[in-house]
């Protein structure tokens, strides 16, 4: 399984015949492109809704009135179909791209709002990094109740009216989790489970040790 037993729901088919894996992390299969140079102020949120759903203009709007006038540097990537020059006026303390490579920021980051795919929720966990999460569809939902009942992140939309958090909702969640210690602790603590669980060298370990078990005469 590639997540941590925490991270994995609760179900009978999951037994003690599983490993828990982990995510397999390596920046060398991520690059990009950023000017890192332009980030000047702290703290650094980092939005992002994926590469799927992603054409969510209003959201961003919504994202620029939330945080305009907040401190902090905020970058905001918002997928490859949409025409940022279609977005309005970009807040001063934005930074708005098409693309970015995420591990790289989410290395510097101090919060993460995201719509709570899997690999974004774990690459953040794998950086003790705390999290907003709206979700944009029903497995998302279910992703992002596993992190709040950890302690690492907040639900905003936790229903089937999906992405639908106000201006006023944002603010208000952002300024929760960056201003309670809580929720970073639960964010590093998932990241030594983690960080811990061997990723992709574990699982090539336990795909031989499991096909020199089968080849052990009987």
């Amino acid at each position: 399984m590639v997540t941590s037993r925490q991270l994995q729901p609760d179900t009978w088919f999951i037994n003690d015949t599983f490993e828990f894996v982990g995510p397999s992390i390596d920046l060398t299969m991520r690059p990009g492109d950023f000017p890192f140079e332009q980030i000047e102020r702290k703290p650094l949120i980092y939005i992002s809704l994926g590469t799927i759903n992603n054409r969510r203009d209003d959201f961003y709007r919504r994202c620029f009135e939330a945080f305009g006038d907040q401190p902090g540097q905020f970058i905001l990537s918002v997928g490859q179909q949409t025409d940022i020059t279609q977005l309005g006026i970009i807040p001063a303390n934005f930074i708005v791209r098409n693309s970015v490579p995420q591990l790289a920021i989410l290395q510097q980051a101090d919060l993460f709002i995201t719509h709570a795919g899997m690999n974004s929720l774990q690459e953040a966990l794998y950086y003790g990094v705390p999290l907003v999460m709206i979700p944009q569809q029903i497995e998302q939902l279910f992703n992002a109740r596993i992190i709040e009942r950890q302690g690492a992140g907040v639900i905003l939309g936790n229903s089937f009216t999906f992405g639908q958090a106000t201006p006023r909702q944002l603010h208000a969640a952002v300024d929760m989790v960056l201003n309670n210690p809580r929720f970073r602790q639960a964010a590093q603590e998932n990241s030594r489970t983690l960080q811990g669980s061997g990723g992709y060298v574990k699982a090539v370990d336990a795909i031989l040790n499991l096909m020199m078990r089968d080849l052990q005469p009987a």
